[in-house]
C-alpha cells in the first residue's frame, strides 16, 4: 500500500524513472533499452519505501505523550497511530489501534474509515490475513471520487486473494485500475502479485493489464516490471529468512531442538526417578541386616 502512495505523484501520475522512460516513449521516442529501464526501476524500487523511522519521531511522540495522560482518548488514539504508520512502524501503529477498535464508532465517519483501513493494512502487514479481513468487512467502501478509493481497492485485493475469495478479489482488483493509466495499472498489479498467485486469479488479472498494452514498448516494461517484482519477492523471502534465523538456523529449527532437548530431559528424569523409586520399594520390602544388632541378638540369646 504504502508503494502505491508513492509511485503517485502530485498529479495522480507514477512517479519515478519508469513513468519518465515511458512518456518518452509514447511520445514516439527511440525504443526502450531493456537492461537501463531494469536498472532504473530496480533503483526505482528500492526507493518505494522510505526508511523506517527509528524511536519515535516527533508527530509520534507528541501523540504519545497525550495519550498517556488520557489513555481511553480514541480520538488520539488514532492520531497516534497514524503517525506511527506514516513512519511505517506496522507494529506499534497496530497495537495502538487494536486496545482503542471497540470505540471506533465514536469517531467521525471519515476517520472511521481512515481508522479501519490503517488498522486493516497493519494486520495484513502482519500477515493476519483473516483478521485483516475482518477488519475490511468493516468498512464501507469508499466513492469512486474519494481519494481513498483506489487506496481502499488495492488493499482489498490483497486480503481477499490471500484469503482465497477469487471474486472480490479480482472484482476490486478491476476498481483499481480502472481509469488509471498503463503504469499506475502496471504499479497495481506489480503490487497485488504475490496474492494474485496465492488465489488462483494470477493469469485472469494478467490478460486484464495486457488489454491495456498497445505498443511493443509497452510490453518491454511490463516484461520488466514482473521481472523486477519476481527479484523483489525474493529479496523479501532472503529478509524475512534473515529475521526468523537464529545463529544461522531457522527459528522453528531451534525451537524443535529446544522442544526435542526438554522433552528428552523429561524422559531421563522420569527413568530416573521411576528406578529410584524401584530402588527403594526393594529396599524398603528387603532391607539389608544390620551386622551390630545380629551380635546384640547372640549376646542376649540364652
Amino acid at each position: 500500500m504504502s508503494e502505491m502512495r508513492q509511485r503517485r505523484g502530485p498529479g495522480g501520475e507514477a512517479s519515478g524513472s519508469g513513468s519518465a522512460s515511458s512518456s518518452s516513449g509514447m511520445r514516439g521516442g527511440p525504443e526502450i533499452d531493456t537492461r537501463e529501464a531494469e536498472q532504473k526501476l530496480m533503483d526505482a524500487m528500492h526507493s518505494l519505501r522510505k526508511p523506517k523511522t527509528v524511536g519515535l519521531s516527533n508527530g509520534a511522540k507528541k501523540w504519545k505523550d497525550l495519550l498517556e495522560k488520557d489513555p481511553y482518548n480514541v480520538e488520539l488514539a488514532y492520531k497516534l497511530g497514524e503517525a506511527y504508520a506514516n513512519d511505517e512502524q506496522w507494529a506499534a501503529a497496530t497495537n495502538i489501534l487494536e486496545r482503542s477498535y471497540k470505540k471506533v464508532k465514536d469517531l467521525p465517519d471519515e476517520e472511521q474509515t481512515n481508522y479501519l483501513l490503517m488498522l486493516c493494512e497493519g494486520r495484513f502487514t502482519a500477515e493476519e490475513h483473516r483478521n485483516a479481513a475482518d477488519v475490511l468487512e468493516q468498512i464501507i467502501p469508499p466513492h469512486p471520487d474519494d481519494e481513498r478509493y483506489k487506496k481502499y481497492n488495492i488493499l482489498a485485493t490483497q486480503v481477499f486473494c490471500f484469503i482465497g475469495d477469487m471474486t472480490n478479489g479480482l472484482k476490486c482488483f478491476a476498481n483499481a485500475i480502472e481509469g488509471e493509466p498503463f503504469e499506475n495499472a502496471a504499479a497495481v498489479f506489480v503490487i497485488c502479485q504475490p496474492g494474485l498467485w496465492t488465489c488462483g486469479c494470477f493469469d485472469v488479472a494478467h490478460e486484464m493489464i495486457q488489454k491495456m498494452i498497445t505498443s511493443e514498448e509497452m510490453q518491454q516494461r511490463f516484461s520488466v516490471l514482473q521481472k523486477l517484482s519476481g527479484m523483489r519477492s525474493e529479496l523479501k523471502k532472503k529478509q524475512q529468512e534473515e529475521e526468523d534465523s537464529i545463529f544461522g538456523f531457522t527459528k522453528f529449527t531451534v525451537y524443535t531442538f529446544v522442544v526435542v532437548f526438554v522433552i528428552m530431559m523429561l524422559i531421563m528424569g522420569f527413568i530416573g526417578e521411576t528406578r529410584s523409586l524401584a530402588s527403594w520399594e526393594e529396599y524398603r520390602k528387603n532391607p539389608p541386616q544390620d551386622p551390630y544388632r545380629r551380635r546384640s541378638q547372640h549376646w542376649q540369646s540364652p
